[in-house]
């Protein structure tokens, strides 16, 4: 026996090397099998920010932004449904009576190609695996021509698929799908396979009113056949596949012709009864849903976004409440408890997106959401508590039989120490999540400023500064579902709105992912019968739309407030299409081109952007027709220096501001030398939008309580009448009575169908169009003014469907507290350009009433995609998009929509 320390003999070499190589092959043998994806050549998606790569337009298109590589064909398709699907037909054989063929290699994937030239009609279905994969893989595609069926092995013939591209492109050939939105956008991201002609079965069910519309449904009520849709979460990537699984994956298919044929029939039959809806036949109702599911375009998800909206996802499915935070954050005292877990849960859904993508696994395969969020609120410092932690949620996953159990213990012991460390860093303020408290500041000394030298550094600075002060704290976009009452969908919007109809008894929630309500009434059809719904009727993405930045983003108006405040109701109330979301840098390019458009429609008018300072009648010298502005500025100049300013000087501000309270130029009898703490406050108050307002009073209640604890600085206050209790209560009650109309104007509407997804609420709408005047040195004094009068602009929905012109309490209380001069230059007005916006839009209703309008907005759009080229906006928008709509019994602007349409 040779010895062990010593070298080898020749037989024990070989022995050994032949071992390792058995073993090499195995490990090889089972990644192959396990992970398929490792040996796919050809990948058109990866797992990094790249945009996706369509394929190039076949016809041309003047358009510039991206398109279906085959759009026109589709859209020249909408207008004629397929008439094949009017002929009868039988119903198939069972699957054991049927042929099915299994399509594993090259030369039986070009006989297949070869057999399917003369079809009329193929029957597809699509098996997709994503747990153990970062975007997912198509690992079998069913077929059937009614006579034949085929099971493609897709991850076989994975490089090879393309051979399919022509057949699934061929205007020819019906394509019969069922639920196929899911499957047209796998196919285009795997394969650059572009289904066109699509026929799928579950919209059809949806114009015909069905409520059960699954397959399952179907296949029981037309063919008595029963299947099990457990399958669904099969693993089929395994190989071979077991028989019940090519059962199913037949069966899936070769039903789906005979089931178009019946449901097509029974929407003509519908038609000859004459219970067409919508101003559209049911035939035509499902075929243009049809084409919208071919026409969806495969984008992939930018990683900052997808953690932001995976943030968002486990906060909203594990925390109940803001109690439940406070409970689960204990321990850091000096802060927030909200802010503390929040940042742990994005701090943790980064690390888990960053794994996945690198290590292309699936995100619930890394760390599943319960694990997550128990890690998040425990906070675990060693690797032994850390899986103590998560063995309550991995035990939860192995009696519910999930796949994803022992993948996430892996993981977690692979990387106890670094997910330790991130809680720890995340839970004291030092990771780098996106959801900061709205309006803190960023950390930083003032040394460290003033060693910003260059000015590339400072403008990176300046820009950092902003984005981190304006850019959404959250994810935009939650892409719940709105249907209707027959189950159509009617739009996407977010959770807060999905909440508000369910509590007040107008919905019912039908499904938790996606998040998804059923409204219990007949909601209003204008927007279908008009055929303008489609932008409404895909999900959107959080990211810029002119670049793809999904690091941060805030939402622009393409039409200016100051003219969108004053339309129509029915042209405002919940309309997002001009609501869109851009970065810093292109919301300040955006915001430059419309302002040169704002000055073309003031020479094209003759209204000048900011109303008259002084009437022509007040040439002469009446102060009461002195312009808020400028009372403001006196009123200013007064409480700093009336101590020190010339006593002419003094007099004459004090005058202006007096007259203009009192809306009188002659003295009065009790006048005094000074001016009374009221008359300056409200001198102060001059013009101001009211969040500016609520700031100023808020000052000047801080001032009066400093003046009531020093009463040895009374003398020195430029005002001679002393505050006193009553005085600063007073400025008490009036700040909470602005809050309170605030608040008053924000609450929800009960609209049917609101579209849209501008979730914002006014403080944000501040903050958003601010941006692009603190990024805009050279427009000061222009931009900072019209965006006082956006900040009026309040969102009657905060979150999910559009924005309203809410803000009539607080224009109502300036009013009172002001009074509005006698040249009809409200405090409204004085804000930015809200006076040019209310001329202008009244100068145009009256020269073409809504056409002209309608060519207002048009303008504008066409500026925005001129100067930005935007490359990600939503499906659907469209420069000649039209806004008009109404409402159904339970909208609160019914009433205004109504005395609007009459006038």
């Amino acid at each position: 026996m040779p010895n062990r320390h010593g070298p080898l003999t020749p037989m024990a070499a070989i022995a050994a090397a032949l071992g390792l190589l058995y073993w090499r092959n195995r490990k090889q043998r089972k990644g192959q099998e396990l992970r398929p994806q490792n040996w796919f050549h050809q990948v058109l998606a990866d797992n990094f920010d790249r945009p996706f790569e369509h394929l190039q337009a076949q016809e041309e298109i003047n358009e510039t932004l991206p398109v279906h590589p085959f759009q026109q064909r589709i859209l020249d398709l909408k207008s004629t449904p397929p008439t094949v699907l009017s002929r009868h037909t039988d119903m198939p054989a069972s699957i054991v009576q049927s042929t099915c063929k299994w399509i594993a290699s090259v030369s039986d994937l070009q006989a297949l190609v070869q057999s399917l030239q003369s079809i009329e009609m193929l029957a597809v279905d699509v098996e997709h695996h994503h747990l153990h994969s970062y975007l997912g893989f198509v690992c079998l595609l069913q077929l059937s021509t009614g006579k034949t069926d085929y099971l493609v092995d897709a991850l076989a013939l994975h490089d090879h698929m393309h051979l399919l591209r022509p057949i699934f492109a061929d205007t020819s050939v019906l394509k019969v799908v069922h639920g196929g939105d899911n499957d047209v956008l796998w196919l285009q991201r795997d394969y650059h396979i572009y289904m066109v002609n699509v026929f799928d079965t579950e919209k059809a069910c949806q114009a015909l009113g069905r409520h059960q519309r699954s397959l399952a449904k179907l296949l029981d009520k037309y063919c008595q056949v029963t299947t099990d849709k457990s399958f669904q979460k099969s693993d089929w990537r395994v190989r071979p596949l077991s028989e019940a699984q090519q059962a199913y994956a037949q069966r899936d298919a070769h039903y789906l012709l005979y089931l178009a044929h019946v449901l097509y029939q029974e929407l003509e039959a519908e038609d000859q009864l004459g219970s067409s809806q919508k101003g559209k036949s049911r035939v035509m109702q499902a075929w243009d849903k049809c084409q919208r599911v071919s026409l969806n375009l495969y984008h992939k998800p930018q990683s900052q976004a997808a953690v932001a909206a995976a943030t968002a996802t486990v906060l909203r499915n594990h925390v109940a409440s803001p109690a439940d935070l406070a409970d689960i954050a204990v321990n850091l005292p000096g802060r927030d408890p909200q802010q503390v877990v929040t940042e742990c849960v994005h701090s943790l859904c980064q690390w888990r997106d960053d794994v996945g993508r690198d290590k292309d696994e699936g995100l619930q395969a890394v760390l599943p959401d319960g694990i997550l969020m128990a890690v998040a609120a425990a906070r675990p410092s060693t690797s032994s508590a850390l899986m103590s932690c998560a063995q309550g949620s991995l035990d939860a996953l192995h009696r519910d039989g999930a796949q994803q159990q022992q993948g996430a213990a892996v993981w977690l012991r692979r990387h106890a120490s670094e997910v330790c460390m991130l809680v720890a860093v995340a839970a004291t303020g030092g990771g780098s999540s996106q959801y900061d408290a709205p309006g803190k500041a960023a950390s930083g000394n003032a040394n460290q400023a003033r060693q910003l030298q260059t000015l590339e550094q400072r403008q990176a600075a300046q820009k950092a500064r902003l984005v981190k002060k304006f850019s959404a704290k959250s994810a935009v976009y939650e892409n719940c579902k709105m249907l209707s009452q027959e189950g159509e969908l009617l739009c996407f919007c977010d959770l807060r709105k999905l909440t508000w109809y369910e509590n007040r008894g107008l919905a019912d929630r039908i499904s938790d992912d996606p998040p998804t309500i059923r409204l219990r009434f007949m909601h209003k059809t204008g927007d279908q019968e008009r055929g303008v719904d489609d932008y409404y009727l895909h999900s959107k993405e959080n990211k810029c739309v002119s670049c793809g930045e999904a690091g941060h983003y805030l939402r622009y108006r393409v039409v200016p407030a100051c003219y969108r405040r004053n339309f129509p109701v029915q042209w405002k109330s919940h309309r997002s299409h001009d609501i869109v979301l851009l970065c810093v840098d292109c919301h300040h390019v955006a915001h430059r081109a419309a302002e040169t458009v704002k000055r073309q429609l003031s020479q094209q008018y003759g209204v000048p952007l900011f109303p008259p300072k002084v009437k022509p009648e007040a040439v002469g010298g009446k102060v009461s027709e002195a312009h808020p502005y400028n009372v403001r500025r006196a009123a200013v100049a007064l409480k700093q220096h009336g101590k020190t300013l010339p006593e002419h000087r003094r007099k004459k501000l004090q005058q202006m501001v007096r007259g203009f309270v009192r809306q009188s130029d002659e003295p009065a009898d009790d006048e005094e030398e000074w001016l009374s703490q009221v008359e300056l406050e409200q001198g102060l108050l001059a013009g101001l939008a009211p969040r500016q307002k609520r700031r100023m009073l808020r000052q000047l209640a801080a001032e009066q309580a400093g003046k009531a604890n020093d009463s040895s600085q009374s003398a020195a206050d430029n005002v001679s009448a002393q505050p006193s209790g009553q005085e600063e209560d007073r400025i008490s009650a009036e700040l909470d009575q602005t809050a309170s109309a605030q608040d008053i104007s924000s609450v929800p509407g009960s609209d049917t169908a609101q579209h849209g997804s501008s979730l914002q609420g006014s403080d944000e709408v501040q903050r958003d169009n601010q941006a692009a005047a603190m990024s805009d040195e050279d427009e000061v004094a222009d931009t900072s003014t019209d965006e006082s009068d956006q900040h009026q602009q309040h969102v009657n929905i905060r979150q999910g469907s559009g924005e309203e012109d809410a803000g009539t309490s607080i224009q109502q209380l300036s009013r009172q507290q002001q009074g509005v001069s006698s040249q009809g230059v409200s405090d409204e007005d004085t804000n930015g350009h809200a006076w040019h916006g209310r001329q202008v839009v009244a100068a145009a209703l009256a020269e073409g009433g809504s056409d002209s309008l309608l060519v207002l907005i048009q303008r504008f759009r066409q500026s925005f995609t001129d100067t930005l080229h935007p490359k990600f906006l939503p499906s659907a928008w469209h420069i000649m998009h039209s806004a008009d709509r109404d409402f159904g019994e339970h909208s609160i602007y019914a009433s205004s929509s109504t005395m609007s349409r009459e006038s």
